[in-house]
């Protein structure tokens, strides 16, 4: 069951390892599926709102990089999330082969990786993936995240834990990109 995480904890580990974080030129001929990787590229000061629950918002950064010759971003967050040091590692691409975008992601909080297919609207630039993992419980638990792009280069993250058809919002995630 772990072998299929080989492959993007590689890529997340050698992007981390090998590289100075300076955007890669996206090749030209890459499908336009890989344009959504590049909305992302840069380091933005993250505020994530938990709803329903009370106190400031937790802040942090991310940074987003593309690897890989452009087939694939890696996304890091360090914050303090309700008062514990948080960090985050994320790989995002699209399989051709599956027709979606793929997410394997990493927190400090879990010992599994969540991975997540999804799919990219571009009249509402906007990426949706839906995982299916398990509670601290060990019962089925499924998640939507849905990602809006802004003009201006930032974005809003909402995940949604999805329960017998109906969906309640968990955490708001607003991205504002720094100057470059």
């Amino acid at each position: 069951m772990w072998k299929p995480l080989l492959v993007p904890i590689a890529i997340g580990l050698a992007a981390l390892l090998g590289t100075d974080h300076t955007p890669m030129p996206l090749d030209p001929s890459l499908p336009q599926e890989y344009e959504v990787l590049r909305k992302r590229e840069g380091i933005y000061d993250a505020e994530i709102t938990f709803v329903g629950q009370d106190g400031p918002p937790t802040t942090g950064w991310e940074r987003f990089s593309i690897t890989a010759e452009g087939y694939w971003a890696t996304s890091d967050f360090q914050g303090v999330v309700q008062g514990v040091p948080m960090h985050t590692h994320g790989v995002l691409g699209y399989d051709p082969a599956l027709g979606k975008y793929v997410s394997y992601y990493f927190d400090s909080s879990k010992t599994t990786a969540q991975m997540s297919l999804g799919t990219y609207d571009r009249d509402t630039q906007s990426l949706t993936l839906w995982n299916h993992t398990e509670d601290d419980q060990g019962k089925p638990l499924t998640n939507k995240s849905v990602t809006e792009f802004h003009g201006d280069g930032g974005y809003e993250l909402k995940i949604y834990s999805v329960q017998a058809g109906s969906e309640s919002l968990v955490l708001i995630c607003r991205g504002t990109k720094r100057d470059s």
